[in-house]
């Protein structure tokens, strides 16, 4: 019940923050613009009228649409996260929460929670529009594309778990930067993997293991891809098994970083 609260309480001030609501307002008028810019992509074709130059158009639409999510979700879940605990420490309302009986593990919980609620709302707001901007151009309702926004959902909860846990150790300028790093090596983890096993350096080669192993790979949530081009998701033997254990995987780290994060606001100092 104190998580809640307190999650509550979170997600109310996430809401109420500027940034989440520019970058929403923003994320949705350029998704919609995004049909002009795919219009305009194939404007001049001799085929510009033909079912082939649609599914262009469709093509520009989602790649565009995703991209702008990809973008718009990396803003939000590190700049709605990153100054939640140093914020309630400067103000000194984080003494009024603690002198309740509130374990500090469901302070921590709760700013996390709180924040996976308001990023929900945000990019479900933004799934909805690429659902219905691709119905509005194709005739067709193309769920699939949830699972991706689900996914892309998902990597944004794990980041801001990471801003939250940073948020603990570091200072707010080097929590932004790191989460930013973390992301770009999560994006390139396989590299890692081929660097231990391509290089005969002994510890560039535990290092890259290491980078492979203690870095999430973000990009196992980015399906969009196939998405993008529907025909290559329906070649997909088990799309929703493989979706479930990216969701799977996604939700264990999650459970990681809280983990480590409450841990080491058990025993700091405030």
């Amino acid at each position: 019940m104190n998580t809640w609260v307190i999650a509550r309480g979170t997600f109310g001030e996430a809401i109420r923050k500027r940034i989440g609501l520019y970058v929403l307002f923003t994320t949705l008028i350029f998704i919609v613009l995004s049909q002009l810019f795919a219009s305009l992509s194939v404007q001049g074709s001799i085929a510009s009228k033909t079912a082939q130059s649609g599914n262009v158009e469709v093509t520009v639409i989602k790649s565009m649409a995703f991209g702008i999510i990809v973008l718009a979700g990396l803003v939000l879940s590190i700049f709605l996260s990153f100054d939640l605990i140093p914020s309630d420490v400067d103000k000194k309302t984080i003494y009024t929460i603690l002198s309740k009986p509130v374990w500090r593990w469901q302070y921590v919980l709760g700013k996390f929670v709180g924040t996976s609620l308001a990023l929900g709302v945000n990019i479900a707001l933004m799934g909805v529009a690429l659902l219905v901007l691709v119905f509005l151009k194709t005739g067709q309702l193309e769920t699939p594309l949830l699972a991706g926004v689900l996914l892309l959902y998902l990597q944004f909860v794990l980041l801001a778990g990471f801003s939250i846990f940073l948020s603990l150790v570091v200072s707010r300028n080097i929590n932004v930067a790191v989460c930013f790093a973390i992301y770009i090596m999560g994006m390139v983890s396989e590299f890692w993997q081929d660097v231990a096993k391509a290089t005969p350096v002994p510890y560039i080669q535990w290092l890259a293991k290491f980078m492979h192993l203690a870095i999430p790979n973000i990009y196992n949530f980015n399906v969009t891809n196939s998405l993008i081009h529907m025909q290559n998701w329906r070649e997909i033997p088990s799309p929703s098994q493989d979706v479930f254990l990216v969701a799977l995987y996604g939700i264990l780290w999650c459970a990681v970083v809280m983990v480590l994060a409450s841990a080491i606001f058990s025993r700091k100092e405030v």
